[in-house]
């Protein structure tokens, strides 16, 4: 899931607007206890006394308005403790009194307009301490690029309060880069209540955060609000302006409700309802629900804080979604976090009524989709003795917990997975943690990894990417090296008394006889190398940790061995395979699994030291294709690989490829909305490379190239080491001369394809 401490403003720092650029230049109007309005033209005068209070005496029609002019706008505060407050003299800070009355036939299209990338509505933004009450809009039409909403466009420390959405046809709300509403784009700290939405169709970006309702909800207070009778529609995907490879969080009524280190106590979701939606979503992306798409705490540090949804009901929902949308539930997605805190949310009094998610996913459990919640870690439900329980020690049954969810998941050709009436997490599977996602729905059957990719069939294609790094001529040599260092044949004491003058390689074959592994439901099957074979049952016991307080050196540097697994145990007495600790690792996220069993948990802790030292199995899938083969081959060598200096053959390798030089990105692809970017890359005869996007620098990275198979073709593969994230990515190039003579590098991976034109020197 994307990180997002800052998930309404992380991209904002692309741009920077001025509140010069506030539309009049009108002389400002003496504030006044109540200054009415009954016109268009009054209406678009609160611009010139933006803390003004006002009250609405007649229905306005703004149909002689092709593109309304907003009041208000979004500024970011870049010297506020926040750094994403809005600067208070651009935003709306006054109150705005409705009335009853109607403003009908809004129409706004934002979408290219700089100035309001950020904050579109009939409110663009209302700043701290504004009220917007007793107000109606009918029959409204808005589209912009970023915080998109009806009403309000982003709403900071302020109150909504009795604000309604109806239309005599639709409304329609539309964002073109990422968070919609059919009220508010986005909202921090602030009230929405007693709110109504209906007869809206959202178009939510590529980027998500949408809902009808509302977008992302920071720290709200969300209470008696009603969402009926409207349509969100995503098609999520890529926003490369801000660098996202996927969107994220479409729900019913918010795309999410979110809190950070505020006492959770003043924010809460309450008595709020969706019923009779629709909701579409499709492409790369995840987090989808009825009700919200994520929910949690970000940075929370005690157990106490827990973002609250309480006698809330989702019904007559259709929620469609294609088999690459993950975590899927048709109340609530599934559970947002930062970093490594916990997902953390309180379901209390809920209910879940008339639910269809409809998917082409041949693999619900595989996916994480779920009945009420798609995908959790340390969420509670409420007991009817108003007890907390932890998900996973729910007794699943309606007469114990007054969360209760009636959904029945089809497939697109109508065909039904089993209905069900019960509270759960994956329907297909009975264990909390990565067991679903690695048994699948149907079982998955894995056998030793090195087995498979350590052998003359592969080697061209670990030295292709090996080559790219270190150059051809060193390429055979490096690549035994990698191998050699994961195919150990010592492990336990052995190991640790041969490595400890220095020195290291583990074991990851299968141990104690296994020939391969089935994982299916709860339970984990061992076919032996004898022929025989031995099937227990396992419950989940929690997430622990292997080789705390371990280190190594690794590349002149010394690291932490730690990392956390998923711990299950036999329920039965199943001897080495009393334990199975489960890495975070799939076959749909890095096209293999790893793993270590035995029949004592604390010795299995020991990474470096104990029985087990230097010993960590990893599986693939026994059905695996070439594709997934090439990929798992590629991670394993871009991960282990010396990106501290280039090698003489390394850098003449991407002069003699024509990689060295100023490059332009050619957007032209991606639309309109990429017209005022401008995107670059410029790589040194050194290997090192930085790109700029519209003046700011947003990358710093070690460029390597080689041109494998057919040679002097223009293609090849290209790898880009991060200096600040650490991580390297791979994508296969093609060179070309486009017919302006100019050199054009294509560049093409899993989540999109961007093209570069050499710029002269």
């Amino acid at each position: 899931m994307q990180k997002a401490l800052s998930f309404l403003f992380a991209f904002v720092m692309v741009f920077s607007f001025s509140s010069a650029a506030l539309a009049d230049s009108n002389e400002p109007i003496e504030s006044a206890a109540s200054i009415e309005i009954s016109t268009a033209e009054e209406l678009i005068a609160v611009n010139n006394n933006l803390t003004g209070n006002y009250v609405l005496t007649a229905d306005i029609d703004l149909s002689a308005y092709d593109n309304f002019p907003m009041i208000g706008m979004y500024v970011m505060d870049e010297n506020s403790e926040e750094g994403e407050d809005p600067v208070p003299d651009a935003a709306f800070t006054g109150s705005f009194n409705g009335n009853g009355h109607t403003i009908s036939n809004l129409m706004i299209d934002a979408s290219e307009d700089m100035n309001h990338f950020f904050g579109v509505g009939l409110f663009a933004c209302v700043g701290k301490g504004g009220t917007i009450k007793n107000l109606s809009l009918r029959d409204i039409h808005v589209k912009g690029a970023m915080l998109v909403g009806g009403a309000v466009g982003y709403a900071f420390h302020c109150t909504i309060d009795d604000v309604d959405l109806g239309a005599s046809d639709r409304n329609t709300v539309e964002s073109t880069m990422v968070m919609a509403g059919g009220l508010i784009g986005g909202l921090t700290c602030s009230e929405c209540i007693n709110c109504d939405v209906e007869n809206t169709d959202i178009i939510a970006a590529p980027g998500g955060n949408s809902g009808i309702l509302g977008g992302g909800f920071s720290k709200p207070v969300l209470e008696n609000c009603t969402v009926r009778n409207s349509t969100i529609t995503a098609a999520l995907g890529e926003v490369p302006m801000f660098g996202m490879t996927e969107g994220a969080w479409i729900g019913g009524l918010t795309g999410c409700v979110n809190l950070d280190d505020y006492n959770p106590a003043e924010w809460y979701v309450k008595d709020c309802l969706v019923t009779d939606v629709q909701i579409t979503a499709s492409g790369k992306g995840s987090f989808v629900g009825g009700l919200t798409g994520s929910c949690g705490v970000v940075l929370a540090d005690q157990d106490a804080d827990r973002m609250l949804i309480q006698n809330c009901k989702v019904e007559n929902v259709d929620i469609s979604i294609t088999d690459s949308i993950p975590c899927v539930g048709s109340f609530v997605g599934g559970g947002f976090s930062e970093g490594d805190t916990p997902h953390s949310f309180l379901i209390d009094r809920c209910e879940a009524e008339n639910v269809r998610i409809i998917t082409d996913a041949e693999n619900l459990g595989g996916s994480a989709t779920g009945l009420l919640i798609g995908k959790s870690v340390n969420s509670q439900f409420m007991g009817a003795d108003g007890e907390l329980l932890n998900i996973t020690d729910i007794d699943i049954s309606p007469e114990t917990i007054n969360s209760t969810c009636d959904v029945i998941i089809l497939r697109e050709d109508g065909s039904e997975y089993s209905p069900v009436t019960l509270v759960g997490q994956i329907p297909t599977a009975g264990l909390d943690g990565i067991f679903p996602a690695i048994a699948g729905e149907n079982g998955t059957t894995y056998v030793s990894l090195f087995d498979v990719i350590i052998s003359d069939r592969w080697t061209p294609v670990w030295e292709d990417y090996v080559a790219a790094i270190v150059g051809e001529d060193a390429a055979a040599e490096t690549t035994a090296g990698l191998q050699s260092a994961i195919t150990s044949e010592l492990y336990g004491e052995a190991a640790a008394k041969a490595f400890a003058e220095g020195g290291y390689a583990f074991d990851c074959d299968f141990i104690n006889g296994a020939k391969s592994i089935t994982f299916k439901d709860d339970s984990i099957t061992i076919l032996k190398t004898d022929g025989n074979s031995e099937t227990h049952t396992y419950e989940y016991m929690g997430q622990y940790n292997v080789g705390d307080g371990e280190t190594m050196m690794y590349q002149g540097m010394e690291i932490s061995m730690a990392f956390p697994v998923d711990v299950y145990r036999s329920t039965d007495e199943a001897g080495e395979f009393n334990y199975f600790l489960l890495r975070e690792d799939t076959m749909a996220d890095t096209y293999h699994i790893e793993f270590r069993y035995g029949n004592d948990l604390e010795e299995l802790q020991g990474y470096l030291v104990g029985p087990y030292a230097y010993w960590l199995a990893a599986g693939i899938d026994e059905s695996a294709d070439e594709d997934t083969i090439e990929k798992v081959i590629a991670l394993f060598c871009l991960e282990n690989m010396d990106y501290s200096a280039h090698t003489e053959t390394a850098l003449k390798q991407i002069a003699d490829l024509d990689f060295v030089g100023s490059w332009q990105a050619d957007l032209s692809v991606y639309g309109k909305d990429y017209a005022d970017v401008e995107l670059s890359m410029t790589i040194d005869k050194s290997g090192h490379g930085i790109t700029v996007m519209n003046g700011e620098q947003t990358a710093d990275f070690e460029a390597y190239a080689v041109d494998n198979d057919v040679k002097g073709d223009g293609i090849g593969i290209y790898i880009a080491f991060s200096n600040l994230e650490y991580e390297a990515e791979a994508a296969p190039y093609t060179m070309t001369v486009n017919d302006a003579g100019q050199t054009v590098l294509t560049l093409t991976a899993d989540d999109g394809t961007i093209s570069w034109v050499k710029q002269a020197a």
